[in-house]
Formats: C-alpha cells, sequence, structure tokens
C-alpha cells in the first residue's frame, strides 16, 4: 500500500509494482486524478499479466467513459474479462453503453444463459441490462419476440414468492416500465411527509444506529446497491457530500445498502474509496419504502420525518452538491 500513499501524495516512485494486485491499486488510486495514468498502468498490467481479469474489466469501464471513449478497446477488454470469467456477470453490466454489433449480440445470448443458472438473487438484478441489449441488438420488426422473453423473466422473477429480495424488485420495476405497466413514481424531489420507521441497525463498522441518531440533525438517507447501474453513477456525489458535512453537527449522510453480500459491498466500498457509512438494510429499506425502487434518497427532519424523496437518478452537475445542502438546510 506504500505505493498507493505516494500516487495519492503525488510522489514518484519505482520498484513497487511487483504483483498484478499492486500494479491494479496503483491504476485504482489514479483513476478519478489522473485517468491517462490509470490507463497507462492498466495496459502495462494486462501485457504482464494477461489473465488478470480485474484489469481487463477497469480498462473496459475507462473505455466506455465519455473523454475516453475507445468502442473497439472497450470490447476487447470486456472480450478478455468474459473470457477469463466465464461464470461472472460484471463484465455483461457494462454492455449497456455499446451499440449493436455482433460482439453485443453474442454477449446478450451468453448473459441470458448465465442468469437462467444463477442461484444468487442479487444476479437478478442485471436483467434490465440484458432485456437493454437485447432489443438494441433485434429489428424493430421482431421486438414483440424480446417482450415476450421479458414476461417469461418477469414470471420467473414473480416465482421468487410475496417478499423477493430487493435485486429482484428493481429488475421487477425496470420490466414495468418496459412492458408499460409501471406504477412507480418518477424521478425527481417530491415533499412527503411520513415518519422514519423505527430502527435499531449495525452498519459496516460495528456501529448501531436508532432514531435518536437523527435527533436535532437533518439527515440525507440514501438507499443503493452494487447491482444498480444508476448508484453507481449517484454514489460519488453522495461521498462529495458526505466529506463536506461530517465535521457538521446539524447535518448527516447515511446510506443503507439492499445487497445481500456483506463481502461484496466492502470491496465495492474500497475499491470505490467511500466512506459515507454503510447499513446493510435490505428488509429495512423494504418496510421504509413499499414502493421498491434503487436508488432512492430521503432527507430526514430531526424529529425523524421523511419530508422530502427522490426515486432515481438521471445525471448531477457540479452544482448538486450545493443544491441538496440547500434542500437540507430548509428543514432544520
Amino acid at each position: 500500500m506504500r505505493a498507493v500513499a505516494l500516487l495519492l501524495a503525488g510522489v514518484p516512485f519505482t520498484g513497487f509494482a511487483q504483483s498484478p494486485a499492486t500494479l491494479y491499486a496503483e491504476a485504482r488510486a489514479l483513476a478519478d486524478t489522473n485517468t491517462a495514468e490509470a490507463i497507462q498502468r492498466l495496459e502495462d498490467s494486462v501485457q504482464r499479466w494477461p489473465k488478470f481479469a480485474e484489469a481487463h474489466l477497469s480498462l473496459g469501464r475507462i473505455y466506455l467513459a465519455p473523454g475516453f471513449r475507445n468502442r473497439e478497446e472497450a470490447i476487447e477488454h470486456l472480450r478478455r474479462a468474459m473470457d477469463l470469467r466465464p461464470d461472472s456477470l460484471e463484465p455483461y453490466r457494462l454492455l449497456a453503453a455499446l451499440p449493436p454489433s455482433n460482439f453485443l449480440s453474442r454477449s446478450a445470448r451468453r448473459m441470458r444463459e448465465l442468469l437462467q443458472k444463477s442461484t444468487d438473487p442479487d444476479d437478478l438484478a442485471a436483467f434490465p441490462v440484458l432485456w437493454s441489449i437485447e432489443f438494441r441488438s433485434t429489428p424493430p420488426s421482431r421486438h414483440s419476440t424480446v417482450r415476450d422473453r421479458v414476461k417469461e423473466d418477469v414470471a420467473r422473477l414473480n416465482a421468487k414468492g410475496p417478499r423477493p429480495p430487493p435485486a429482484v424488485l428493481y429488475a421487477l420495476s425496470e420490466a414495468r416500465r418496459i412492458l408499460g405497466t409501471a406504477e412507480t413514481p418518477g424521478t425527481g424531489w417530491r415533499q412527503t411527509l411520513k415518519p422514519l420507521p423505527p430502527f435499531r441497525l449495525p452498519d459496516l463498522s460495528g456501529r448501531v444506529w436508532t432514531p435518536d441518531d437523527f435527533k436535532g440533525k437533518v439527515a440525507l438517507i440514501n438507499v443503493w446497491a452494487t447491482w444498480c447501474g444508476p448508484c453507481r453513477v449517484e454514489l460519488p456525489h453522495i461521498q462529495r457530500l458526505h466529506e463536506k458535512v461530517k465535521n457538521r453537527t446539524d447535518l448527516l449522510v447515511l446510506t443503507l445498502n439492499v445487497d445481500g453480500h456483506p463481502g461484496r459491498v466492502d470491496s465495492y466500498l474500497k475499491e470505490g474509496g467511500y466512506t459515507f457509512p454503510v447499513i446493510p438494510a435490505g428488509d429495512y429499506a423494504l418496510e421504509a419504502a413499499p414502493v421498491f425502487v434503487v436508488p432512492q434518497t430521503w432527507i430526514v427532519d430531526g424529529s425523524g420525518m421523511i419530508r422530502e424523496q427522490s426515486v432515481g437518478f438521471a445525471k448531477a452537475d457540479e452544482n448538486w452538491v450545493d443544491e441538496i445542502l440547500r434542500r437540507m438546510e430548509q428543514w432544520k
């Protein structure tokens, strides 16, 4: 980790990258501040260790980003990641950013095979990505066949029982949108007035949270999951907001994670450099939000009342943190 510390401090160094994991960690440390250098280190990693799937996956993600878009490189690295990790859905979750192609069609078929045999409930949240690429890979004249497949998938998801896990509810909400039967609220903030259900829940660090922690404070509570695409876009903004208020006594940022795998969440947080509090709270989130969609965000006043809520996340500009602070301040 010394190499990563030197990188973050801006100190040049040599001789530390002796393993794929170390070189990968160095690249991840640079990804948000010097993406070009991160690409160089990741490319170096795959040259030296061509079977290191994580580096290929990171390069695929970077080459799909607006400032560094290179679809040919993205496809090549995603293809390598798929070959190296044939049972993993992670490379397939990035396919929604690609245009129609033979690669996309083949990948959709393989993704469907993986989902049909998966026994992990969280994997089922990848169905919306599959549906998206199946529609884009199919001529409009045959879209009815894709809709029929979506209906078959919905039947399988509904078979998970009367209280399915959050990942299944997320997929079902997206299916309703596709099939034109959506009843979920739209994105954007709307005022409400309802009490936050009582709770006593430990976060990932072991701290136990209760409603008493909110007394005299305005809290922003964000509900998210590692398998949620919009959450990946939103969480860096949540982190910046947390950094801004973490030393204040009147404002608080807290997040509820609805994954079923704490180990997966822990590695996700470390990879993203996220330090905001995280409570594993799938059942509680379902109790607090009967219409379940992720991400969603609540602003809670000092008496424990949810005053505003927002469902979904499309985009944010440089003023997002200041806008949220204004919203929080008005409920003090």
